[in-house]
């Protein structure tokens, strides 16, 4: 009788790297995963963006104010011009007294 070896085919375990395919949205999806060598550095598919949830809750009890929308706002336009009016940096900047007002600031939020 002839004594027949059971062969398995054994798949090499995929190794995981740190690298941008770890977080990214498409790794489900991804073609180029199949045939990589190494970690993956740079992705043209590459995305990681996270939906932010809107929350909506009825009778809060904190409401978030900007600090321009506290002040008095017609006291705020005659002590600052431009942008620096409802600028939230506008207490501290060293730009916000400038007599004209600033027009194109790096630093507005």
């Amino acid at each position: 009788m002839r004594q027949e070896k059971e062969f398995r085919h054994v798949k090499a375990e995929k190794v995981l790297y740190n690298d941008v395919c770890s977080t990214c949205n498409h790794v489900k999806i991804c073609t180029s995963r199949k045939n990589r060598q190494g970690p993956v550095w740079f992705c043209e598919e590459f995305d990681d963006y996270v939906a932010v949830m809107e929350k909506k809750s009825v009778g809060s009890e904190f409401q978030i104010i900007p600090p321009w929308k506290g002040s008095n706002p017609i006291e705020s336009s005659i002590e600052f011009k431009g942008l620096c009016i409802n600028c939230e940096n506008r207490k501290t900047c060293v730009n916000s007294r400038v007599e004209g007002g600033i027009w194109h600031c790096e630093e507005y939020c």
